[in-house]
C-alpha cells in the first residue's frame, strides 16, 4: 500500500470534519469512480472471489462466501461515515460494468507525534489488469 503524509500527527489526532453523506462521482471518458451500493454485491463477490484477486491482497479472503460481499459493502459505508475511509466502485462506463474498488483509508499514527498517513488499495478484475483503470483511479484520488 502507498502512504502520502497528509497531516502532522500529535499524540491525539484531531477527527476528520464531518464526511458528506456520500463520496462524490468521479468520471473520465472511460471511468466512473462512486460510491458502492447493495446492488453491487453479487458483482463484488464474483471479482472478490477470483483467486487471482485474492491472492494479490490481504483484506479479501479466499474464497469468498455468500454474504460477505454485503457485509463489506456496509463496512465501507459506515467507515466512510464515520471519516475512517472511503471506497469507491469502479465501473468502465461504455459497459456500465463494475470492474472493480478503490479506496483511502487514513490510518492512525504508529507512535504519538507521527505522521497519519493515508493508504490506498485497489482491486481489480484480473483480466482488466495492467490496463490503466487502477493507476486512472488512484490518480483521481
Amino acid at each position: 500500500m502507498a502512504g502520502l503524509r497528509i497531516q502532522q500527527g500529535s499524540p491525539s489526532p484531531k477527527p476528520l470534519p464531518k464526511m458528506a453523506k456520500r463520496p462524490p462521482q468521479l468520471t473520465t471518458q472511460r471511468l466512473l469512480l462512486r460510491a458502492l451500493r447493495l446492488a453491487d454485491a453479487p458483482r463484488v463477490r464474483r471479482l472478490a472471489g477470483e483467486r487471482a484477486v485474492a491472492s494479490t491482497t490481504v483484506r479479501i479472503p479466499h474464497p469468498y462466501e455468500d454474504g460477505m460481499a454485503e457485509q463489506w459493502i456496509h463496512e465501507q459505508q459506515r467507515r466512510y461515515r464515520s471519516g475512517q475511509e472511503v471506497s469507491f466502485a469502479i465501473v468502465l462506463r461504455s459497459r456500465n460494468l463494475l470492474i472493480g474498488s478503490i479506496g483511502l483509508r487514513l490510518t492512525p499514527p504508529a507512535l504519538p507525534g507521527r505522521t497519519r498517513l493515508l493508504d490506498r488499495q485497489a482491486v481489480l478484475e484480473s483480466r482488466l489488469r495492467h490496463r490503466g483503470g487502477g493507476s486512472r483511479s488512484a490518480l483521481w484520488l
